[in-house]
């Protein structure tokens, strides 16, 4: 009777933690999808941020995306939709 509880009870623990998580649209949120616009920053701290609040979700519409390094942390995902392309300055100085 007493793991029917505990389970239980870790079950909806785990639920609540996927119904809260976050997804952020990543056009909505400032990136530009043309291919020029470099969007490292704002997508590495919409990464720190949905991973101080427990994860989450960055939703990428389609288009295609300028970034340097992403730094993925737990419980992030990265969700590409569409005809999704990226690409990567010519200059790493300008990754950051």
């Amino acid at each position: 009777m007493n793991l029917r509880i505990t389970l239980l009870a870790f079950l909806c623990l785990c639920a609540t933690a996927i119904l809260r998580a976050e997804r952020v649209d990543m056009l909505k949120a400032g990136a530009k999808a043309n291919g020029k616009a470099l969007n490292t920053k704002l997508i590495n701290s919409t990464i720190d941020r949905l991973n101080r609040g427990g994860g989450g979700t960055l939703f990428f519409p389609a288009g295609t995306y300028l970034t340097g390094s992403i730094h993925l942390k737990s419980n992030i995902t990265l969700e590409l939709a569409g005809s999704f392309g990226y690409s990567v300055p010519a200059v790493p100085d300008s990754w950051r």
